[in-house]
């Protein structure tokens, strides 16, 4: 616990220090003429001239107030950039560079938090699944609890984290699927009395056929000459030629 307190004092200390650099206005001149600072930083601006002086500052859009001689005024440089600077009335120019600094890490480091159980006092509520409010995270984990939701307690719907989904098990068919049984269409059979129109061409072609074939064999009938029986005694006898 005692090097958490010592770590916390130096960190104030650090963090309550701010750099004072100075620049001095001279006739025609600033000396230095240029100079580095970090962001957060506050510069002391001495009046060396015969007479008093206006000091102002572009891009910040500041103008002093006028100092006499051997007087001093103050400017803080909240943000990084390079300002240029004017003597109004002995025409000095100086430059500011500004450069960004990091936010530094108010928290302790890990090896204390675990040997020491310290935790940081920023304030950013946590409520319990106890139904506690700790001050940040780290007080709930110290108790073994974990947290409901963000800020105090009692926590709204809105502040509770979503439901995960229910976890499905899908479990898949390894057996092969069996082909679909294709029904073969019955052959449709005429009923009695009715026929197909190809069975009643073939009827009226074997019917027209056989009146085709009767008339022919009528027709011979006709042709043939009719052959008459004669009679032995009628049949006349041939003659003999005389020999002359």
């Amino acid at each position: 616990m005692g090097k958490a307190i010592i770590v916390s004092v130096l960190f104030l200390l650090l963090s309550s220090f701010v750099a004072a650099q100075t620049m001095t206005l001279t006739p025609g001149t600033v000396e230095p003429e240029e100079i580095i600072i970090n962001q957060g930083e506050t510069v002391t601006f001495v009046n060396d001239n015969p007479s008093y002086s206006v000091l102002r500052i572009r891009t910040m859009y500041f103008t002093s107030e006028r100092f006499e001689p051997g007087e001093s005024t103050e400017v803080t440089f909240d943000e990084p950039g390079r300002y240029q600077l004017v003597d109004v009335v002995f025409n000095g120019v100086g430059y500011v560079n500004v450069q960004e600094t990091a936010e530094p890490n108010i928290e302790a480091p890990q090896d204390i938090q675990e040997d020491n159980d310290f935790c940081p006092e920023n304030y950013q509520p946590v409520c319990g699944e106890n139904g506690q409010t700790y001050s940040n995270e780290c007080f709930s984990e110290l108790d073994n609890v974990g947290v409901e939701c963000a800020g105090e307690c009692p926590c709204r719907t809105a502040d509770l984290p979503p439901t995960p989904p229910a976890f499905e098990v899908v479990v898949e068919d390894t057996e092969p699927e069996q082909p679909e049984e294709v029904e073969e269409p019955e052959p449709q059979v005429p009923s009695e009395g009715e026929l197909s129109s190809g069975a009643v061409s073939i009827v009226l072609l074997i019917i027209l056929l056989a009146i085709g074939g009767a008339f022919l064999l009528a027709g011979k009938d006709k042709k043939k000459p009719v052959k008459t029986a004669i009679p032995a005694s009628a049949a006349k006898k041939p003659r003999k030629r005389k020999k002359k």
